[in-house]
């Protein structure tokens, strides 16, 4: 039975929490949120354990589940590491490349495990079609949403366009010969819509916009 803690339990960390209460091979040793207010309802919510510190969490558990905003990762995903323990961490992996290299090299050396939540790939649909689709040349790819501020910390292409150019490069085998893309923020000051044209080697094009305001 692994003990996983998990840090952030806003929107989705709360649905992380829940979840792990329910699994056979997994149990949840408890929370930690840096809004000690809302660490303390959802704790009271789930009947779990809030830490008064993302230490003593980590010194609690096997394995964390970092559900915090994206451009916390690297600083909660670090230590954890550090501590020996496996983490899972909400897409994307991080808000810089480099800070994702560092955790995956220091991953490796301590032989940990990072699991990036790429939930996409667990659609029933995405299950049910990934079979059936070969060698596709065209794809067109537009996220229908209204405007949310969770997430707007990083570029539109980091918060959500990824679940598209993950999938889409599941199904295209074949590597990425251009990209073209532009952005604007209509809403925030970062980039909160962006269109990307990936043009493959083997002639396949994906036109991808994040996300299509309604």
């Amino acid at each position: 039975m692994i003990k996983i803690g998990v840090v952030g339990v806003g929107h989705l960390g709360q649905h992380h929490a829940r979840k792990f209460q329910g699994m056979k091979d997994a149990c949840l040793a408890g929370i930690y949120d840096q809004d000690a207010k809302r660490a303390k309802e959802i704790s009271e919510k789930l009947g779990t354990v809030n830490f008064e510190s993302y230490e003593a969490l980590l010194k609690a558990c096997d394995a964390v589940d970092i559900a915090a905003t994206t451009s916390a990762h690297y600083d909660l995903a670090k230590p954890a590491l550090e501590a020996g323990k496996h983490i899972f961490l909400e897409k994307p992996i991080t808000s810089e490349l480099w800070q994702a290299h560092e955790l995956l090299d220091l991953a490796d050396k301590k032989k940990l495990k990072i699991q990036v939540g790429h939930i996409e790939r667990f659609n029933p649909v995405i299950l049910k079609v990934e079979n059936e689709i070969k060698d596709p040349l065209f794809i067109e790819s537009t996220r229908i949403s209204t405007f949310h501020k969770r997430g707007t910390d990083v570029p539109v292409v980091l918060d959500v366009m990824i679940h598209d150019i993950d999938l889409i490069l599941s199904f295209v085998n074949s590597p990425i010969k251009n990209i073209h893309a532009s952005g604007i923020g209509l809403f925030t000051k970062s980039i909160d819509i962006a269109n990307a044209r990936l043009e493959f080697e083997n002639g396949a094009i994906a036109n991808v916009t994040s996300p299509g305001y309604r």
